[in-house]
Formats: C-alpha cells, sequence, structure tokens
C-alpha cells in the first residue's frame, strides 16, 4: 500500500486517502491474493491517471478502506478517465481487452479469477461521470 501511494507522489498524481478504522485481512481470506487484487487496482488507477495526466488534465485518485463489522472490509479507489475509456463495462472485464498501447489487458480478468475463490468477496467496478470505480468488498 505505500508503495503504491509513493508510486502516485512520484507521478505528482493527487490522491485522497481514507481509512477511519484499523484495517485488517478478514479470516479465510488469503493475504496475498488480497494485496494483488488491491495492487492491480492500484496499478490501473495510476497507469490511467499518468495517461490523463499527459492530456494536460490533472488527474486525482480517491481511496478509501473501510469496515462496517468484524471479519469485513471494503476497499474503494476511484480514478478520473481519459474520454476515450469511457467504454462498456462489460469488455473491462474480457482477458485481453485493453485501451492502453502496449498492454496485455489482462488486470480485471485477473480479479475475476481471485474472486472465483471466494464465496465472501465481491468486486463491482462502474463508470460515474468521469471516474472509474472499483470497488472490493469481502461480506
Amino acid at each position: 500500500m505505500i508503495a503504491k501511494l509513493q508510486e502516485l507522489r512520484r507521478w505528482q498524481i493527487r490522491y485522497v486517502f481514507e481509512a477511519r478504522q484499523m484495517i485488517e485481512v478478514p479470516a479465510g481470506i488469503d493475504v496475498y491474493d488480497l494485496i494483488r487484487i488491491i495492487g492491480i487496482a492500484f496499478d490501473n488507477a495510476i497507469e490511467e491517471s499518468i495517461s490523463y495526466q499527459a492530456s494536460g488534465r490533472v488527474p486525482a485518485v480517491e481511496i478509501m478502506f473501510y469496515r462496517e463489522q468484524e471479519n469485513s472490509l471494503e476497499f474503494t479507489i476511484k480514478n478520473k478517465l481519459r474520454d476515450q475509456q469511457k467504454a462498456d463495462l462489460p469488455v473491462f472485464s474480457q482477458a485481453n481487452f485493453t485501451s492502453k498501447r502496449g498492454h496485455a489487458g489482462l488486470w480485471l480478468s485477473n480479479v475475476q479469477e481471485l474472486q472465483k475463490k471466494y464465496a465472501n468477496l465481491f468486486v463491482e467496478y462502474r463508470i460515474e461521470g468521469d471516474k472509474f470505480i472499483f470497488t472490493l468488498t469481502i461480506a
């Protein structure tokens, strides 16, 4: 997490980070799977923000960790999208889909593969206005 926040700073990407409670990995979830999913979401937000920045605009990323009850976790990351990125959401999850040049396009399909391992892990992604929103919930 700290490495990803440092990367945002290195690229001079504005961000807001919120975690008002002690965050623990919920029982039954492999910590490495959780780190991988969160890392993939961060990498996508950083890559898109760099492209957004290259077009002369100011990117911003919002990150939130929240725990409503014991053994639960919610993680949300929002980033601004380039105009041409406003594609239909179902195509984002297809293996090899990418709008980025020279990119393998595996990030959401990798997340979906990890998600299949856990009945209590839910991933949602949506577009609201000019933002891509990735939410991970462990109930």
